[in-house]
């Protein structure tokens, strides 16, 4: 399924469904990971649909928060996961393995193939408390938010944050605030894909958790938020969005018919 626009095309594929909620889904060589909140499972695919190969339990130190979310890292046949209150190391090959210690620790937040944020996470809520440092090595603390992203403006390196108390602020690369977008939902991704003048944000559409969503692409022109897709849109809520490699993002639906979680590839492409 895809919607297209003005030769930008934002497609999505549908990966893997479950009826445990899956938190992130990555992809080290010759597999697939998927972090659940009771375990991480890697599956593997020989000319068919992908099939478990191996599982470990995850074993909290703490109970879970009620809107439970954590992230993966992959590098080959290695991969980190960061949840709350606690970060895990592990590799796929030869065999699956998993390390798992208590860590307040800043998780590792991508946007795109090259630009990183350091963020500290509320270890008992749904979101990043602030704490923020830059690949340069700058540190700042600003208001919570739950996703962050980052595209280039004309050459320059700006931040989205999706502010915890409604709106996305955009950051310069100093991350002072720089402008203000009311519009989207909680959850932002920033890709390589560079249609037109700059690179592309995927955000979600403001909702309750409770009716269906849909993602656009956007640009940013002058620290505002312009459209370049229709919304695509998906059978529930999207409870999480991660990016995931140069021009994709992974984003995890709850399908409101079904009841299943499903795991979506989303690809922004640039026409001719």
């Amino acid at each position: 399924t895809s919607v297209t626009a003005a030769g930008v095309a934002l497609e999505r594929k549908l990966i893997w469904e479950q009826d445990e909620q899956m938190l992130d889904v990555a992809f080290p060589a010759g597999g697939m990971v998927v972090l659940s909140p009771s375990r991480v499972t890697v599956y593997t695919r020989q000319n068919g649909p992908w099939a478990p190969s191996a599982s470990l339990p995850l074993a909290p130190t703490r109970p879970w928060p009620r809107d439970l979310r954590g992230h993966l890292r992959v590098n080959t046949a290695v991969f980190q996961a960061y949840l709350p209150g606690m970060a895990c190391s592990g590799a796929v090959a030869p065999s699956l393995s998993l390390d798992c210690r208590p860590s307040e620790e800043p998780w590792v937040l991508e946007s795109g193939s090259r630009a990183l944020l350091l963020g500290y996470f509320a270890v008992t809520r749904n979101y990043f408390d602030g704490r923020v440092t830059t690949q340069t090595g700058l540190r700042k603390t600003i208001a919570p938010f739950y996703s962050a992203a980052s595209v280039e403006e004309q050459g320059r390196t700006l931040w989205l944050l999706a502010m915890v108390e409604g709106h996305t602020l955009v950051l310069d690369a100093s991350l002072d605030p720089a402008g203000s977008i009311p519009s989207w939902g909680s959850d932002i991704a920033g890709t390589d894909a560079r249609c037109g003048g700059g690179s592309q944000v995927l955000a979600t559409r403001p909702g309750d958790g409770a009716t269906p969503d849909a993602l656009q692409a956007f640009s940013i022109v002058n620290h505002a938020a312009a459209p370049l897709t229709p919304p695509l849109e998906f059978p529930g809520p999207v409870t999480a969005l991660w990016t995931s490699g140069g021009t994709s993002a992974m984003a995890i639906v709850r399908n409101l018919a079904t009841g299943k979680y499903e795991a979506y590839v989303i690809t922004v492409s640039c026409g001719e």
